[in-house]
């Protein structure tokens, strides 16, 4: 039982147990237990078992008290408990709720409210409260807390409410009795709205006219709110008002949405105009490039003409090669001759020295596209100039007539190699490119020409006379295909020069040949890192293409092969 008050009762029978268990609803210190005998006016012994135990019975105390607001207009709040009121005695204070039907209640810094004790009821003088419904008391035992509400919609005679202004905060005041109020900056924390700034007051006649209160910012900080309150007559408890900026946060979202969504529709359409149309325009190449095509091979011609068809078509590069000279004559798609004669007029030498004087001249570069074959005729030439530079060796240490007169054969032999290499020459470029049959192996080769072989051997002669020059291979760099050659085919002398691995490699290439994109010049600050962007993501779709197009090369080649092997068994 309670004291004072019965809870339930037991009757125990002594003849069966004595014991019984009795269960309580609530833990209160208060609690205690009477045993007596059942016969009239029998003395009772009262024990209280929680009375010196350290219970946590706050949760206990707020289930078994009631919360009553009564009196004119809601003048008094009265607590009241099972236990006696002197016995737990809560402390009250005001607290206010941001947001109804919650939990979380911000307390008010020097709001705690004054109690009468009136038998087992603690009340409270609440007639110089502001009744705002959110505006609760909170009830403190120990270390627990209880918070009530009890003021109803329509019992406050004024209103506000708080929104940004032009660097300031605006408090918008509305009353139905001549008032004055007064406001002030917080920064909100958990235990209270600590008030900072200057208090600022505004006077209003009675009404319900809306008046403006402007707070100056002088200061920035994460929880700033406004504290309003009634000053005469003089009201106790302090509403909080904070920003609502949630709408302003999706106006934030709507527009970085809609950012992305244009971002993600123009980068759609560059791709779609790129994949349809090419790069041509965004990504060019301004100097002349030189190809020297080292092997006659399908199989090395084919992507030798699938990286010329891109860097000319896609890049707009002036592309220069013997083998379209040699086929199109200046009308193919090699037509961009821009150094004079073409191949069959010069002959193969003076046709590729005069070509990498002009392209050196305009800053371009000689591209040798390597292959394994490349490794043989780069020993055989090695050999070839080492045994030339070993005889006119010999020739130096003779008498002085006897030089002039190996000076003069010398020259009667030079007339007779250069004639009869002009007529080889000229036979080769009659003969144009042919295909022939190979009963072992049934493989389609080229004829041996005598311009693939001669221009490789002056491409040679030009990239040594630059590396005994300077020490650097200024204008040059070697080009091999993937799965076609190995960057151990080419030898050692040769390691100091730049070399690319195709299509792997293309994205440098094009850095190495100068390639520009559209724009790239013309921008300045943060924004030169979008034409880079732009330069490697279309890099990269080249790199693609070159591949796509090597193997339709290699198909179509495969094709030929077996068509030709079926003619022939027929």
């Amino acid at each position: 039982m309670f004291m004072d008050n019965v809870c339930c009762f037991h009757q125990i029978d002594t003849n069966q147990a004595l014991s019984v268990n009795i269960s309580f609803p609530y833990l209160l210190r208060c609690v205690c237990v009477q045993v007596y005998y059942t016969h009239l006016d029998a003395r009772r012994t009262t024990v209280c078992p929680f009375v010196n135990s350290s219970l946590d019975e706050g949760r206990d105390v707020w289930r078994s008290s009631f919360v009553t607001l009564y009196g004119e207009l809601g003048s008094n709040l009265a607590w009241s408990s099972l236990c006696p009121a002197t016995y737990l005695k809560p402390s009250a204070s005001l607290c206010w709720q941001h947001q109804r039907n919650t939990s979380h209640c911000t307390p008010i810094l020097n709001s705690t409210l004054e109690d009468i004790v009136e038998k087992r009821v603690l009340k409270y003088n609440v007639s110089a409260v502001d009744k705002h419904p959110q505006m609760c008391v909170q009830l403190s035992f120990r270390s627990s807390f209880d918070v009530h509400c009890p003021f109803l919609p329509g019992m406050s005679k004024w209103e506000a409410y708080v929104g940004p202004g032009s660097q300031s905060l605006r408090v918008y005041l509305t009353s139905n009795i001549a008032a004055s109020f007064s406001a002030q900056l917080c920064v909100w924390k958990e235990k209270g709205c600590v008030s900072r700034g200057a208090i600022y007051l505004v006077n209003m006649g009675g009404g319900t006219r809306e008046t403006q209160l402007n707070l100056p910012l002088s200061f920035l900080t994460e929880g700033l709110c406004v504290q309003v309150w009634r000053s005469d007559p003089p009201q106790y408890g302090r509403r909080i008002l904070c920003p609502d900026y949630s709408h302003r946060r999706w106006g934030l979202y709507a527009v970085a949405a809609l950012i992305l969504l244009v971002t993600v529709a123009m980068l759609g359409r560059l791709i779609h105009y790129v994949t349809k149309n090419g790069v041509t325009g965004w990504l060019f190449i301004q100097r002349p490039v030189l190809l020297v095509c080292s092997s006659e091979q399908s199989a090395h011609v084919s992507p030798i003409c699938a990286l010329a068809s891109i860097l000319q078509g896609e890049l707009c590069a002036d592309v220069r090669m013997a083998l379209w000279a040699q086929i199109s004559n200046g009308d193919g798609p090699g037509a961009v001759e821009r150094s004079g004669a073409g191949v069959a007029e010069l002959g193969p030498v003076p046709w590729m020295y005069g070509q990498w004087e002009a392209v050196r001249e305009a800053g371009g570069r000689v591209l040798i596209i390597w292959s394994p074959e490349a490794k043989e005729s780069y020993r055989s030439w090695r050999e070839e100039r080492d045994g030339g530079n070993r005889r006119d060796g010999k020739k130096t240490g003779g008498s002085k007539g006897e030089e002039m007169r190996q000076e003069e054969r010398g020259g009667e032999e030079m007339e007779g190699h250069e004639k009869t290499r002009d007529k080889q020459e000229q036979a080769g470029m009659k003969k144009g490119v042919e295909w022939k049959e190979e009963g072992r192996s049934g493989e389609e080769e080229r004829e041996p020409s005598s311009v693939t072989g001669p221009v490789f051997r002056a491409a040679l002669s030009c990239l040594q006379g630059a590396l005994q020059g300077t020490g650097k291979s200024h204008g040059f760099a070697l080009v091999y295909f993937q799965d076609l050659c190995h960057s151990r085919d080419i030898p050692k002398d040769l390691r100091g020069v730049p070399r690319y691995c195709l299509p792997r490699d293309f994205g440098g290439l094009i850095r190495e040949l100068g390639g520009t994109a559209r724009g790239r010049n013309n921008v300045i600050g943060s924004w030169h890192c979008w034409p880079r962007l732009l330069s490697k993501t279309l890099s990269l779709w080249l790199a693609r293409r070159l591949t796509h197009k090597m193997s339709c090369h290699g198909r179509t080649h495969r094709k030929k092969r077996v068509h030709n092997r079926n003619c022939r068994r027929k």
